[in-house]
């Protein structure tokens, strides 16, 4: 046998020992994104000059803030950033250093950074409140990026949350939820609600609850259509319906899962606000208003 022969199954045994641990290698690309990051003093206020510190993967402990350079938008931009969630934080001449939370998990990431930050305080009103530990932050997420700071409060109170308008969700372990808008455009932002303790936040068969109904004298031509709103005054909620006139005179029936509370009750008609008055639910007896003896308001 020849030395040719003999080399030859040497060489192919060789190379598809080898191919299946390239193929490995190549099939598990690890995924990043190019972040983008504009500094802002209030949301539109764009500013320049300020540093990134940090930007540390809270996973591996990695800092990439040294990948980042001024892009030809003025602002921070840095590629190949591993998917994975980051602290961030940055220094920003005449400003106390910001930091957040960035999530990078697609190719894109806008990042839009506030220098001015706020305490938040939440105070419920309602008859259970005991101790601040009964409202559970479930959302505090900005309209800006999504970003969610729910696990940021403690005790009903959250600080260093950056300017803008959150959509806030809150509630108790056996209560019903409550959603509002939340903006936060000054050092110390109060949010009041009044969070009702109910077993289920449904009726069990479908009825309403606590009915509000009323009837509305001496109506005016002038006044029509007229309208019949119930706005809470710290708690999420609104119900509204159109007074049934006959003469001078009209009813109304607010009919639905009305909750335990304090609202205003707003009467308005063509020409504006017609009458106003607060309402304690449950009521025990109608409501009787008497648009003679309104005083206008304007």
């Amino acid at each position: 046998m020849t030395p040719t022969a003999i080399a030859r199954p040497l060489v192919l045994v060789f190379l598809f020992s080898a191919c299946p641990a390239l193929v490995r290698t190549e099939a598990v690309p690890k995924e990043t994104g190019a972040v983008h990051i504009v500094v802002v003093d209030s949301p539109g206020g764009k500013l320049e000059g300020g540093e990134i510190k940090v930007f540390k993967n809270q996973q591996t402990g990695q800092d990439l803030a040294t990948r980042f350079h001024v892009d030809r938008f003025l602002g921070k931009t840095a590629t190949n950033i591993p998917y994975g969630r980051y602290t961030l934080r940055i220094t920003q001449p005449g400003f106390p250093d910001a930091q957040r939370l960035v999530n990078v998990f697609q190719a894109d990431v806008d990042v839009e950074v506030c220098v001015r930050t706020a305490t938040v305080h939440i105070v419920d009103l309602g008859p259970l409140s005991t101790t601040p530990e009964e409202v559970e932050v479930k959302s505090f997420k900005s309209r800006e990026d999504d970003l969610d700071l729910a696990t940021s409060f403690d005790h009903n109170r959250a600080a260093e949350v950056p300017y803008g308008i959150y959509d806030m969700r809150l509630g108790r372990t056996f209560g019903e939820e409550l959603e509002r808008r939340v903006d936060v455009f000054q050092p110390e932002v109060w949010v009041v609600v009044d969070l009702e303790f109910s077993p289920i936040s449904l009726p069990e068969y479908r009825a309403p609850r606590w009915v509000v109904t009323g009837t509305i004298n001496n109506i005016s031509d002038e006044y029509e259509p007229i309208y019949v709103s119930l706005v809470g005054i710290h708690v999420g909620f609104k119900i509204d319906d159109r007074v049934k006139v006959e003469g001078t005179s009209g009813s109304f029936t607010l009919a639905g899962f009305n909750p335990r509370g304090k609202f205003l009750l707003v009467i308005s008609g063509q020409n504006g606000i017609l009458d106003v008055r607060e309402v304690d639910i449950p009521l025990d007896k109608p409501i009787v208003i008497d648009l003679q003896r309104r005083t206008d308001p304007r």
